[in-house]
């Protein structure tokens, strides 16, 4: 009998006690995430509300892709819908005038691939664009960390040599945010061109058989750039992409991993194939003016720790060989760890928790039951917990 790795759900018998066990192991590994969620979301906020001249941050993911459906379509083509990988990226920027700036840029391929290979192709389109905006000094790659596209050692690979055309000096950096599956700018991107375009499709405005007919449709319906002296905030535009430009010569089998690399959620380029990397993110004035030794979270965030991309065959950007070992990122934070954040000094962000995940928990059930407005089994599961004290009956 074959055995598979699927994820699926299944019904287990047993105690209160032994239920309660599974729940209190569960929470040890919530609070560091949910704190990981909340910094980096609030960190994020706070730059894009104080975003420096010669910054740009990119947000980017992978959408649903788009069915090609028809408008009176016979029966049988319910069983044959072509599809076309939708890739939303908004580029949040300062423009000109000194006012913020936002373009949408979504790029359309019939290449259904959804890896890293089709994504760097993306990202050089974006830093295409991204260099005649004006004069770059950092680039901040945004997104999920998904480690198929954005977050293992072929992507990071990819970050090590990748450059801004036409600008000297400049620095790509990646951030990741702390949430899963959480929503970000592209989602209403994405959303609206799909909704226009099936719109569009049932009235019979247009017939989409692929990523080419999309694109003609999309950039004569819904683009909107600036003209010669005009000053435009909100840009949008789109980009197609053939199957025939993602090059996968590259594999991830020709780079080793670089261990604890689902912890990190700020990574940077310091030398060639060694990245600087960090468990979380900080955009205070000294971290931002690249001081990072007088960051004022410091209590929150630990400082950078070097990884070296180390290879398993050759790669074609650089034939020679890297013996250099690479950095086991799981010592740099552990969970004790985040039970002991202590205050910090950081006070130009929304976010700047005064105690530690456990004891904000704890004060937000002691809340919910002196309010008593309401009280259902986890209210009671997570009273137990902080109380110490077990559950001997509920009226």
């Amino acid at each position: 009998m074959g055995t598979h790795s699927r994820m699926e759900k299944v019904s287990k018998c047993g105690s209160v006690n032994e239920c309660l066990g599974e729940l209190m192991k569960e929470l040890g590994p919530l609070y560091r995430h949910k704190f990981n969620a909340e910094w980096q979301r609030n960190q994020l906020y706070h730059l894009k509300r104080n975003l420096p001249e010669d910054w740009v941050i990119i947000v980017m993911d992978f959408a649903e892709n788009f069915l090609c459906k028809f408008q009176d379509e016979p029966q049988s083509a319910h069983w044959a819908y072509r599809q076309v990988t939708v890739f939303p990226a908004v580029v949040h920027s300062r423009c000109s005038c000194g006012e913020l700036r936002r373009d949408n840029l979504v790029f359309l391929s019939d290449d259904l691939r959804h890896d890293a290979c089709i994504t760097q192709v993306f990202i050089e389109n974006i830093l295409e664009y991204v260099s005649k905006l004006r004069n770059m000094k950092k680039v901040l790659l945004v997104s999920d960390g998904c480690a198929a596209q954005f977050k293992s050692k072929l992507p990071f690979l990819f970050l090590a040599r990748s450059t801004l055309p036409h600008s000297k000096g400049a620095s790509i950096e990646k951030v990741f945010f702390g949430a899963r599956h959480g929503k970000n700018d592209c989602d209403w991107c994405d959303g609206a061109v799909k909704r226009n375009v099936t719109r569009d499709i049932a009235s019979g405005a247009v017939t989409v058989n692929g990523a080419q007919d999309m694109f003609e449709h999309c950039s004569r319906t819904m683009s909107h750039s600036e003209g010669p002296g005009e000053c435009l905030h909100k840009v949008q535009r789109f980009f197609l992409i053939e199957p025939d430009q993602v090059d996968r010569k590259i594999n991830s089998s020709m780079v080793k991993t670089i261990h604890g690399s689902r912890k990190l959620h700020h990574v940077r380029v310091q030398a060639q194939d060694e990245l600087a990397i960090r468990t979380l993110s900080c955009f205070c004035k000294p971290c931002m003016s690249e001081d990072y030794a007088h960051c004022l979270s410091a209590a929150h965030v630990p400082g950078w720790q070097t990884a070296k991309l180390k290879f398993a065959g050759s790669v074609p950007f650089h034939p020679q060989d890297h013996e250099d070992e690479k950095v086991d990122c799981d010592t740099l934070q552990s969970e004790e760890d985040s039970a002991h954040i202590a205050e910090s000094e950081y006070s130009d962000t929304d976010f700047a928790p005064s105690e530690s995940p456990v004891v904000a928990f704890e004060q937000e059930v002691m809340s919910i039951l002196r309010n008593a407005s309401y009280t259902g089994l986890w209210e009671f599961l997570a009273a137990s917990h902080v109380l110490r004290r077990p559950i001997l009956s509920v009226f």
